[in-house]
């Protein structure tokens, strides 16, 4: 053929200089590679890799057989199937044909004609156009039901068999049945949770098979003073405590069931005294004083900064080792972030008590209600911070060894503390009321409030029948509304520890009630 030269070379990048041999074995060389081009595109045809597709060639792919309906864009029909399939049949959104994809939109007649064995037909195809009135689709693009009157028996979910009767050539089926999918099992998610009083969680129950027909369910509380929970999973929660929610499927009774841990949290903490000094071998104990005080976990830890000089022990009672300073720490259990400190400091003589007073010295309360009494010795110094406590008339009132008052009966008595170095003295009067009660809201409802001389809170508690929410609102007596809350439970606690000391009224309703700040 020749060789390539320069002068080949240029007359392909178009430069006009050329033998005339050399151009000669060009022209040859590439007639005889048209030739090679021509034979290869043969051999590939024949092989079916570029074989041309027209509207109307048939082709097979899985268990039914399909009709190029549409070149552009690539879509085709089902036609027929070839192996009378059974079960659960699936025309796919796509099939393939000699390496190009087609989009399955139309279902031709006759499809499954004598496919006596099939139980669902499922398909993507929401309107399936050029359909002759044989073949009808039931179910969105997430899927559904293609139907043919010539399906001897024909089996669809429950809930879909008023709907299939209700088109005339459905009626044609020679019988249309209910296919039920029992429920074999449900879990409950999560299997456990701890939320506050007044605050509510929502648990999520799952039914087994996914597919089952009825997933009905029921919830339960197994203690409903604690927490209850409504027909859509959503716990709320009342008080502290634990509780077991259960749901339970209407077919089969099936159950699963989670733990709830209900609880009211530590916001503060204080130390009573908050100084102290003590002589070298003596001790005292410091109370830990929690808020609110109706926590849950009112437990803490106990430190010293200094165990040379100052020791304390887990409940709470400092030992006095050698002269000089120290801190004592209590930690709440529940929340390590909240601490209380007392300083120590130990001398080698004692400083005598001169005298005494209490942070309160009048106190109305209800029966059953109760306070603590905080006794301040003079001089802060002093060594000797022993205290007893009496009252005047137990039957009324009475009050333990660490000053706390509790009120037993209507009626009046005076709380005495009395210093052990130099019987120092100091009282309060108390007197015990009945507990404020308001009735008859709408006429169908009776409520409680508790306490009604808080700290941190009270409880509103209903009686009867309790069907809807109210709203409770809180004044001060010069008429503003100090704080708005939501009663959507029978028994809800309500905290207004952020109120200031003071008288304030509470609306509920069109009823209203007082209590005081303290």
């Amino acid at each position: 053929m020749g060789k390539f030269n320069n002068s080949v070379i240029s007359i392909c990048w178009g430069v006009n200089i050329c033998k005339s041999n050399d151009c000669a074995s060009v022209f040859r060389l590439t007639k005889q590679l048209n030739i090679i081009a021509l034979l290869l595109l043969f051999f590939l045809v024949s092989a079916g890799k570029l074989q041309a597709h027209s509207v109307g060639d048939k082709f097979t792919f899985g268990v039914l057989k399909y009709e190029i309906t549409s070149l552009n864009p690539k879509e085709a029909k089902v036609i027929s199937n070839y192996t009378k399939p059974a079960g659960d049949i699936t025309i796919p959104y796509k099939v393939q044909h000699n390496g190009d994809s087609y989009n399955v939109t139309t279902i031709g007649d006759m499809v499954f004609y004598n496919c006596t064995n099939i139980s669902y037909i499922y398909s993507h195809i929401e309107d399936p156009e050029g359909v002759d009135g044989k073949n009808y689709l039931f179910g969105g693009v997430e899927g559904g039901v293609v139907l043919d009157y010539n399906i001897s028996e024909l089996n669809v979910p429950a809930e879909k068999t008023a709907h299939c009767r209700g088109y005339s050539e459905w009626n044609k089926s020679a019988n249309i049945q209910e296919t039920t999918i029992n429920v074999t099992g449900v879990s409950l998610k999560p299997y456990y949770a701890a939320i506050r009083v007044g605050e509510s969680h929502t648990f999520v129950a799952t039914i087994e098979p996914t597919n089952a027909t009825n997933k009905k369910v029921t919830w339960s509380s197994s203690n409903t003073e604690v927490a209850t929970v409504d027909a859509n999973g959503n716990v709320m929660g009342l008080s502290s405590g634990n509780a077991t929610i259960k749901v339970t499927t209407e077919d089969g009774k099936h159950t699963a069931t989670s733990a709830v841990y209900v609880y009211v949290p530590v916001t503060g903490l204080t130390l009573q005294p908050e100084e102290r000094t003590i002589v070298v071998g003596d001790n005292f104990t410091l109370v830990p004083i929690i808020t609110p005080s109706n926590a849950t976990d009112k437990n803490v830890s106990w430190t010293s900064s200094n165990t040379a000089v100052a020791t304390v022990d887990d409940d709470g009672i400092v030992t006095g080792v050698s002269v000089g300073n120290a801190v004592i720490t209590a930690t709440s259990s529940e929340n390590s972030s909240i601490t209380a400190t007392c300083n120590v400091t130990v001398s080698a003589t004692a400083i005598s008590v001169t005298g005494v007073t209490l942070d309160i010295t009048n106190k109305q309360l209800n029966k059953g209600e109760t306070f603590t009494l905080t006794p301040t010795i003079a001089p802060a110094n002093a060594t000797n911070y022993n205290v007893t406590w009496t009252s005047s008339n137990d039957a009324v009132a009475t009050v333990d060894a660490n000053g706390k008052v509790t009120a037993v009966a209507v009626g009046d008595a005076t709380i005495t503390v009395t210093t052990e170095d130099g019987n120092h003295t100091a009282t309060c009067s108390v007197t015990v009321t009945t507990p404020t009660a308001i009735e008859n809201i709408d006429n169908t409802l009776e409520f409680n409030v508790y306490p009604t001389v808080v700290e941190d809170g009270f409880t509103v508690e209903f009686e009867g029948k309790f069907n809807r929410y109210f709203i409770l609102e809180i004044y001060s007596l010069s008429g503003t509304k100090v704080h708005t809350e939501k009663i959507n439970n029978y028994k809800q606690y309500v905290d207004v520890s952020n109120l200031k000391i003071g008288v304030y009224i509470l609306r509920l309703g069109d009823k209203t009630c007082k209590i005081v700040k303290k």
